[in-house]
């Protein structure tokens, strides 16, 4: 049927990296694009940057399938953290204008933690109280892209002196 989709790109500086000369930036704008090729007829589109300010690049729904590509190929990532909470709060409000019974937002992202907020519920709950205020509830949708290999999260789970106190004039690895 006619939806909104409101697309969500994640523009942050973790999205610069990838493999084989392509960034997940890169990936994840071509996913949309393919997603928009493939909607079904009087699907319009709203295109939000997710960056620590999000950008409303498209604010307003758009059936115009043309401008939403060029508006896609024009996107750069941009340096920080996604703002997830403000980035789907612009989408709410931009589905909030559109005229199609369905809705639908569509994160495309590496789900870096940084940025998303878990650990404020109330402000999660607030956006779950956007939702529920549109005619239809957005079916919410998160694509996560993989970091490359290289560059997963590691974490130093324990650490160990060999003696109580190292000296400043002394290598840590004498005994």
């Amino acid at each position: 049927g006619r939806k909104d989709i409101a697309l969500v790109i994640d523009g942050s500086m973790s999205m610069t990296l990838g493999s084989g000369g392509q960034t997940t930036f890169d990936a994840a704008v071509r996913e949309a694009e393919k997603i928009v090729t493939d909607a079904g007829g009087g699907t319009s589109f709203s295109l939000i940057l997710g960056a620590p300010v999000p950008q409303a690049v498209i604010a307003q729904p758009l059936v115009n399938r043309a401008e939403v590509r060029a508006a896609l190929s024009s996107l750069r990532p941009v340096n920080g953290r996604m703002a997830a909470f403000d980035a789907l709060s612009l989408a709410t409000m931009s589905l909030a204008q559109g005229t199609n019974p369905q809705k639908e937002i569509i994160v495309l992202t590496d789900a870096q933690d940084a940025g998303w907020e878990l650990d404020r519920p109330a402000r999660w709950e607030s956006l779950k109280q956007g939702f529920e205020n549109l005619k239809t509830p957005p079916r919410l949708i998160v694509r996560q892209f993989p970091l490359p290999a290289s560059v997963r999260n590691l974490a130093v789970a324990d650490l160990r002196f060999s003696r109580q106190v190292i000296g400043t004039d002394r290598r840590s690895e004498e005994h």
